[in-house]
């Protein structure tokens, strides 16, 4: 017969958590390794594919043929096409000013800016439902 001690211990080993096994712990790292590596991946892929679709749409403006002068003489049309119900016309809008920004030799700030523009591209990022169009202006760097 088993004395009364050796019952304790039995009783308090059956109480205690069973151990992972050192393969399965193994096992449940690699797959968790595996499974950051795939959302960093997939995280990855969907930025190119964002920034695809802006250079896209900028190929595909038509305002690439007209002279610096005519660019800003027709801000005013564009601010008014960013307060349009249109979504379209609202992106091409607001990449035309994102490009007009980008012009490496004097910009035109100023004219943007006094224009109203700036309140209305704010409130772009803040409002709306456009993903497109906060992408473009969050990733927007003069």
């Amino acid at each position: 017969m088993s004395s009364p001690f050796q019952k304790r211990l039995q009783m308090r080993k059956k109480e205690f958590k069973k151990k992972m096994s050192f393969e399965s712990s193994r096992n449940k790292r690699y797959r968790l390794q595996v499974q950051i590596s795939k959302n960093k991946r997939e995280a990855t892929l969907q930025k190119k594919r964002n920034m695809d679709k802006v250079t896209q749409i900028r190929h595909t403006l038509n305002t690439e043929n007209l002279t610096l002068e005519e660019k800003i003489s027709n801000i005013p049309n564009l601010v008014k096409l960013l307060d349009d119900n249109e979504q379209s016309k609202q992106l091409d809008a607001v990449l035309e000013i994102v490009n007009l920004l980008t012009i490496e030799q004097n910009p035109p700030i100023s004219e943007i800016v006094y224009s109203g523009a700036i309140p209305k591209l704010i409130n772009f990022l803040k409002f709306t439902k456009d993903t497109e169009i906060k992408v473009i202006l969050n990733f927007f760097d003069p």
